[in-house]
């Protein structure tokens, strides 16, 4: 994996710890309060948007690394940019606690098995 591809699962990491800490913290007051629910909906728009990214310069990158929700990441960060209205803050907060604990092990754990000797 190159430098470019690993700032951007970096990136991955940070906002779904970001996501997952917000809920932790605040929880059902996101449904209410505008900003803490425009930063989670950020923090998961970011996350999606790098991993759409990470596909966009390597096409084949999911199958190198299946374990990662492409599909349902890129999916949700598509969702909050073109179609803000369909997904309400409980069901986003919901997303959050089910589905970014395993991305974010998996990111960490591509991470930690270092640089991909075919980096340039």
């Amino acid at each position: 994996m190159n430098e470019r591809l690993r700032a951007q699962l970096v990136d991955v990491c940070e906002e779904a710890r970001f996501s997952l800490d917000l809920v932790s913290r605040h929880g059902a007051a996101i449904e209410t309060d505008p900003v803490l629910r425009k930063a989670l909906e950020r923090s998961c728009e970011i996350a999606g948007e790098a991993l759409r990214a990470m596909v966009e310069h390597d096409p084949e990158i999911p199958v190198e690394f299946p374990g990662l929700p492409w599909r349902e990441a890129i999916g949700l960060r598509t969702k909050l940019a073109h179609g803000y209205d369909s997904i309400t803050p409980k069901r986003l907060i919901e997303v959050v606690e089910r589905e970014f604990p395993g991305l974010l092990e998996e990111a960490e754990a591509i991470l930690k098995a270092g640089p991909d000797p075919r980096a340039s």
